[in-house]
């Protein structure tokens, strides 16, 4: 495991500390709150980070060569872009309004939720999606959404700072922000 950024290891908007490996995520733009609530999918209470398209945060260089990166997050508010960037053209978990994609310099699953592979959300929905990505495997087991099988190919470069808002490593895209909530990050 590289790093483990648990909901309840947050304190506030400035930090967040990984409880595995020696990461400390940071704010570096806006501002960013911690709040607890529950509804959007989930039964219980969720504590996470929000923020809107002003806020960024930067986890490091945490997306190793080789990786397994999962997220808990979901859209809120009006801005729905993508919320997880890296590399030249790299997102994970959400773009143009949906929920459940990811394209690490290609697409690794539909461009769009598909209910042929589970995914019964529809764009700009604010559903916790928990999303899990890896640049290795086999298809379809690449990628998860929700618990649904969505990889369509492998593949992607790692050795990535991964972002919130921003693209930290120099890529596309930062112009593409979104309102975010967001409860854990691991990576593998």
């Amino acid at each position: 495991m590289v790093s483990w950024f648990k909901s309840k290891d947050l304190t506030d908007g400035n930090t967040w500390v990984s409880s595995v490996g020696s990461y400390t995520g940071s704010r570096n733009a806006g501002s960013i709150g911690v709040t607890s609530a529950s509804g959007n999918g989930a039964s219980g209470s969720v504590k996470y980070m929000y923020g809107n398209t002003a806020a960024t945060f930067n986890f490091g260089n945490v997306v190793h060569s080789s990786f397994t990166l999962c997220t808990l997050a979901r859209y809120s508010g009006v801005n729905k872009k993508r919320m997880f960037l890296g590399g030249s053209n790299f997102l994970h978990g959400f773009w143009n309004t949906y929920p459940g994609v990811s394209h690490y310099d290609g697409w690794k699953t539909p461009s769009s939720p598909n209910a042929n592979y589970g995914q019964t959300w529809g764009a700009g929905s604010g559903t916790w999606i928990a999303q899990c990505g890896q640049n290795s495997n086999n298809i379809p087991y690449s990628h998860t959404s929700n618990g649904f099988y969505v990889g369509t190919t492998t593949g992607g470069n790692g050795n990535l700072n991964l972002g919130i808002n921003h693209n930290f490593n120099g890529g596309c895209c930062s112009e593409d922000d979104s309102d975010f909530n967001v409860a854990e990050v691991l990576l593998l």
